[in-house]
């Protein structure tokens, strides 16, 4: 493990190949996960943002809180 924190947006995170890849790099920094659902596992660095990248408005707020 290496001393820096990383912030990670994830797309699609809450399931599959997403939740994975969320559970893989919560090992080594932050991770900031945007999906529709919340995922069904917790950690202290997982942050959910609940938005549809499709849509211009919420795309421009998901990208402000990260």
């Amino acid at each position: 493990m290496t001393d820096r924190t990383h912030t990670v947006l994830v797309t699609g995170g809450n399931a599959g190949i997403g939740a994975a890849i969320s559970k893989s790099l919560l090992e080594s920094g932050a991770v900031i996960n945007v999906s529709r659902r919340v995922p069904d596992f917790a950690h202290e660095r997982l942050r959910t943002i609940i938005g549809d990248l499709t849509d211009p408005a919420d795309l421009a707020r998901i990208c402000a809180e990260v």
